[in-house]
């Protein structure tokens, strides 16, 4: 146990940087997020484009935090507006997976709708990093699928192109090209209520999109 410190005897919140990052991380994200929401919705000194566009970025950052801390801890608390006092992180109890799911696909279909899409004139180019209508979308994407594979019942097997990227030749790097690999599937705890064949749906379309261009 020694050799992973506190992670290794199974505490994820420990005082080790490395994995108590994981957890304060997000959640410092999250509640400056919400504190930014909060002064941006009573400006009345910007367009309503930009507004929007604002928020919508933090919606995204809100959402990302979120899925990133579901996959990694399951059920976790929501917050939905700034918490000051210590007491409040503490007393909130955690939502079920299929609420916190529910919230980061809906701060997501808000976002990429709000959000300029990258090729609008309002959408500044020149910062790199920042995200835009097209961001959303892909990762709105991205949530459906981890839902939609999560859920998949133990008994399937999936299949998918992976292998390695590249391998090194005379110390050269040469690019392969991935291969068909067949998978057992094990059913995630948390996902049994979700519609794979939904999940994956949505998915699909927001990815078919996005290659067309419907988001930039």
């Amino acid at each position: 146990v020694w050799q992973f410190s506190q992670l290794g005897s199974g505490n994820f919140q420990g005082s080790d940087a490395e994995t108590d990052a994981m957890w304060t991380g997000p959640y410092s994200l999250i509640n400056r997020a919400n504190y930014a929401i909060n002064h941006i919705n009573t400006m009345q000194n910007v367009t309503a484009d930009n507004k929007d566009h604002f928020l919508g970025e933090l919606y995204f950052l809100k959402a990302w935090s979120y899925f990133m801390l579901v996959r990694a801890y399951g059920e976790v608390p929501i917050y939905k507006e700034t918490v000051v006092e210590m007491d409040e992180y503490r007393n909130f109890p955690r939502k079920s997976i299929p609420e916190v799911y529910q919230y980061i696909t809906g701060l997501l279909d808000d976002a990429k709708d709000m959000m300029y899409k990258n090729t609008d004139a309002g959408y500044d180019s020149k910062k790199v990093g920042r995200v835009c209508s097209g961001s959303a979308a892909g990762l709105l994407s991205k949530v459906y699928a981890t839902m939609g594979s999560g859920s998949l019942p133990a008994s399937e097997q999936v299949t998918v192109m992976t292998g390695k990227q590249f391998q090194i030749v005379a110390g050269n790097k040469v690019y392969t090209d991935p291969v068909a690999q067949t998978f057992n599937k094990s059913q995630v705890k948390g996902y049994e209520t979700f519609n794979p064949v939904e999940c994956y749906t949505k998915a699909r379309d927001l990815a078919k999109d996005l290659i067309e261009g419907v988001y930039g």
